[in-house]
């Protein structure tokens, strides 16, 4: 400390907060090093621009880098000045630049080959360890399988879901998913618990089990949220970011367990069964000897989970010191858990979780949203730092699920001023797509154009304009949603496969997105049913409406909902590419038509 105070102006950046920061530097360590990761230290000029950098130093190895930049800054500093000139102008020399040719329509299946050959049969997932949950890619699979009826593609999704939920990633008595697996059986996690992880998975094991209808993946999704709601949660209503791995020095103290230590919570009998069901051994099955990480002997055994003595076990648990929580909270991360509990509330027709999403949602509108701009973080009840493009993508993506839950048309206006915003911010009028950051200050801007452990904010803005340019036809989202795909271009003809959202949107293009206006005659209470066969499967490609006389002064400044009425009975409209067909007075006609 001493040391960098005599030389140096030191400032931390949490990575979370300020992800702009982040990324900008970390492409120049790569740069430079060719590799990144973090810890990570980057040296600057006085105009912010890097010059040498690198991750992890050991104590003494640092203090000697410190030095020698010390001495080379007070006798030739043009020699710094120059290195950070060249890796500048090398960065900006490797932009992405737009294509005018709009990306293919088999993208979607160049990604299902590359996913299959990745495929790992035993295991599932894809590649080798470590494994991070590939939520994204599973949603793609599915989508492709629903459109197709590819088996291939659904085995993919459901084997590496399955394997997940059976393995010591998955908390199986608490609930949520750890960051990563450092094995590839899913076995050991690094037990970090991310916010956004457990959304985006919560999302998709909702939708695996819209599909399919195995009760695997309900469980799954709903012991997930269960989980977000007890051990995530603000008075308030926002959610947290993470929990840590353990204990102080620790890695997992606090999930793990020895032989003796379940042995002696249960009698003999229920001991036996536990050990038949649960990998429980002398021996262990973590790094430190004898301690056992709780997963399933074998995927099949799900159903026979013992929940009286897995409940036992986890009140044992509580008594231990938990994890530390970070308890800043996001903007985009908890858009990304509104969207799970919207979709989880319409799929299980669970109240609770509708009522969580909106609160919310009302928190987040309240507190981080000023009006004129979004701020990014919540912490010690003080929101600050200006939102980025990904906290106004996720958050609109999140106000057009939660209409999908509740109907309220509050939330498609919301979602259309964020968007103006987000347009009037972020967006790249030379180029096309949306910079990463509105922050000018940095010797560059970015713009992320890969899907990574979060989906990037042009591929969710894309999906977002898809929608928007729907009921706001007039509003010029169509060009920004051009604008974006020619921005996503090339790397989509690159690597399809880095970008599971934005494929999302592609395997959905033209003719397969709907949308279904119901205008009912007195109160949404006669549309129930029909929403409740359509909110229990999968179709990602449909958007349902729904117009009722007490919501139509509300819903006057959005064109879709304009001139439709019910006429003596519910009506039902479908509507395609900016046309609706006349109105038919049952579902299942409605559905036909799709």
């Amino acid at each position: 400390a001493d040391l960098l105070n005599k030389h140096f102006i030191s400032i931390k950046v949490d990575r979370e907060e300020r992800p702009d920061i982040d990324q900008v530097y970390m492409e120049a360590v790569m740069a430079l090093t060719g590799q990144g990761g973090w810890p990570m230290s980057v040296f600057l000029t006085p105009e912010l621009k890097p010059f040498w950098g690198g991750t992890f130093f050991r104590r003494q190895e640092f203090m000697h880098i410190l030095a020698n930049i010390a001495r080379v800054w007070e006798t030739t500093p043009s020699e710094l000045e120059d290195s950070a000139r060249q890796i500048v102008m090398a960065l900006e020399e490797e932009k992405a630049s737009i294509s005018d040719d709009l990306p293919d329509e088999n993208l979607p299946d160049r990604a299902l080959q590359h996913y299959a050959e990745t495929f790992d049969m035993a295991h599932g997932g894809f590649g080798q360890a470590p494994k991070f949950p590939p939520s994204q890619q599973i949603s793609l699979l599915l989508r492709i399988h629903k459109r197709t009826g590819n088996s291939a593609a659904l085995h993919m999704a459901t084997s590496t879901l399955k394997h997940m939920a059976a393995g010591g990633i998955y908390d199986h008595l608490g609930g949520g998913f750890s960051r990563y697996s450092t094995d590839d059986r899913w076995l050991v996690p690094h037990f970090e618990k991310m916010l956004y992880d457990n959304a985006l998975l919560a999302w998709t094991y909702t939708e695996a089990w819209q599909l399919t209808k195995e009760s695997m993946f309900a469980d799954v999704a709903r012991e997930t949220i269960d989980y977000v709601l007890r051990e995530m949660t603000s008075p308030q209503g926002g959610f947290f970011s993470a929990q840590d791995a353990g204990e102080a020095g620790r890695e997992g103290e606090y999930y793990v367990w020895k032989y003796a230590e379940i042995e002696n919570l249960l009698s003999a009998a229920e001991f036996s069964e536990f050990c038949r069901v649960f990998s429980v051994t002398r021996a262990g099955n973590f790094e430190k000897q004898g301690t056992n990480i709780i997963s399933l002997n074998s995927i099949d055994l799900w159903k026979e989970r013992i929940l009286p003595l897995m409940q036992r076990l986890y009140q044992s648990r509580l008594t231990r010191e938990k994890p530390r929580l970070d308890d800043k909270i996001i903007t985009g991360w908890n858009a990304l858990m509104i969207s799970a509990l919207a979709l989880a509330a319409r799929a299980f027709g669970e109240r609770r979780y509708l009522d969580a999403a909106s609160k919310a949602c009302d928190f987040v509108l309240h507190s981080l949203y000023t009006g004129e701009k979004l701020l990014r973080s919540f912490c010690r009840e003080k929101a600050s730092i200006e939102a980025c493009a990904e906290d106004y993508a996720y958050l609109i993506d999140a106000l057009l699920n939660l209409y999908q839950a509740d109907f309220n048309p509050e939330h498609l206006l919301k979602a259309k001023e964020l968007q103006l915003q987000q347009n009037n911010l972020f967006w790249d009028s030379k180029k096309g797509g949306y910079f990463i950051s509105a922050a000018t200050d940095l010797f560059r801007r970015r713009k992320d154009l890969h899907d990574g452990a979060i989906p990037s904010a042009n591929s969710v803005s894309f999906h977002n304009l898809q929608r928007l340019e729907k009921l706001f036809p007039m509003d010029g989202f169509d060009t920004f949603r051009l604008g974006t795909l020619k921005t996503l271009a090339l790397n989509l003809q690159r690597f399809p496969q880095a970008l599971p959202r934005a494929l999302w949107c592609l395997d959905s293009a033209g003719d397969r997105q709907c949308e279904i206006l119901i205008a009912c005659c007195d109160s949404p209470a006669q549309a129930a049913e029909a929403l409740g066969e359509i909110n229990g499967s999968f179709n990602p490609d449909l958007s349902v409406y729904l117009s009722w006389p007490e919501i139509r002064l509300q819903t006057s400044g959005i064109p879709l909902f304009a001139g439709k009425e019910a006429t003596g009975s519910t009506a039902y409209y479908l509507c395609r590419n900016f046309t609706c067909k006349p109105p038919v007075n049952n579902w299942d006609s409605a559905l036909l038509k799709t």
